[in-house]
């Protein structure tokens, strides 16, 4: 009968239509989402270099060697490089590595330069 046949020639129709408006959607959506990763991933990147430019430089001010450097207004330095990051950095530590040897010097250190 012709209107069956009209019924499902539509319904092939729509189905086909649907599908391809899935796979469009979710290409671009996919899309979207790298995007925003990549960039997320590149304000990241660019903070973090921000970050060790700053200490590297705290470093060289003081003419000291690691760990036993200071970063001056760390607390402003990590507001920054939060910001900077675009909510891709929720906490942010500067904890340098002490090795068993320094622990005595990085102690008096510590105490010496707190806050």
């Amino acid at each position: 009968s012709g209107a069956a046949w009209v019924t499902t020639a539509t319904h092939r129709v729509l189905q086909r239509e649907e599908e391809d408006d899935y796979q469009s959607s979710y290409k671009l959506f996919s899309s979207t989402i790298q995007d925003a990763l990549v960039a997320q991933y590149d304000s990241l990147q660019l903070a973090m270099q921000s970050c060790a430019t700053a200490i590297s430089g705290a470093k060289r001010a003081q003419k000291a060697t690691f760990p036993f450097v200071m970063v001056p207004d760390f607390e402003v330095l990590a507001q920054s490089v939060k910001k900077q990051a675009s909510g891709a950095v929720e906490l942010l530590l500067y904890s340098p590595f002490v090795q068993p040897y320094q622990v005595n010097a990085w102690t008096a250190f510590s105490v010496q330069t707190a806050p």
